[in-house]
């Protein structure tokens, strides 16, 4: 769907509220004896001649005898108005919209050039853009990374119903098809909006918070579920309570052993 958009600019304006019309021009007009109304002078350089504009007339031919007083034979003077810009969607910072015959007007009746307006779009705080894609960062919490959720999420389109899968991971993300912004002059084609979670980790907890989350873990541990614990002696255990020298007590190694080495460079 196309907007408009009003710009206010100043130009050069036709001069229409005073005594400057045709008759009158055509009676002020006089031709320049020095370029004998050409516009250009002839000057001899050597055995060349070349031809350069009139510096009485500027090129013209002619000249007003009794200027205007408010445009000075211009025929024009500086106006602000109001133009409605056709704003086509899917427009990105950069481009030019074209206005047609919106430009200064031309001297002496001349006609009006065309105006361009080049579009700068402004940030939005909730959807990032990247080309016809957007993206949107959604806050979660824990229960319902975990538990799955039903909310309500703002588009491009208007808002839908988004479901939270079960076991939503930091990071993980939703493609919505064809409610990014449209391509231009795509005929009605859109890009993606992109839903990209971010599990909330709470601070402070309420004391049956803690202890429904310990009896949680006590159950992890006792299914086996605990990725890596620390035993106190260095080394990891896993959610059975075997002990390894894995990655974890390889790492503590490694950095156990490059500490040691800049201590003695030091020594």
């Amino acid at each position: 769907m196309d907007r408009r958009l009003a710009v206010s600019l100043v130009q050069m304006d036709v001069l229409t509220h005073t005594n400057y019309h045709t008759n009158f021009f055509l009676h002020s007009l006089v031709f320049v004896a020095d370029c004998q109304g050409t516009g250009a002078k002839t000057v001899k350089r050597g055995f060349m001649y070349m031809q350069s504009p009139c510096n009485t007339c500027r090129g013209t031919g002619s000249v007003i005898k009794d200027p205007c007083p408010s445009c000075s034979g211009q025929g024009r003077v500086t106006e602000t108005k109001t133009v409605d810009v056709k704003i086509p969607p899917g427009v990105d910072t950069g481009i030019n919209l074209r206005v047609g015959g919106q430009g200064d007007d031309g001297l002496r009746g001349g006609p009006a050039g065309d105006l361009y307006v080049e579009v700068v779009v402004k940030q939005d705080p909730f959807f990032e853009r990247d080309d016809t894609d957007v993206h949107v960062e959604i806050p979660i919490s824990i229960s319902q990374a975990i538990l799955g959720d039903k909310i309500s999420l703002p588009t491009l389109k208007g808002e839908v119903d988004l479901k939270v899968p079960v076991g939503t991971q930091p990071g993980d993300r939703v493609v919505l098809r064809n409610r990014g912004i449209p391509v231009l002059n795509g005929g009605g084609r859109r890009g993606h909006q992109y839903v990209h979670f971010n599990v909330v980790v709470p601070k402070k907890l309420s004391e049956r918070q803690k202890e429904l989350l310990d009896e949680f873990r006590k159950e992890e541990e006792e299914n086996g579920q605990i990725i890596a614990t620390s035993s106190g002696n260095g080394k990891t255990t896993n959610g059975g309570g075997n002990s390894t020298n894995d990655t974890a007590s390889d790492g503590n190694s490694f950095f156990g052993d490059a500490a040691d080495r800049v201590k003695k460079m030091f020594e």
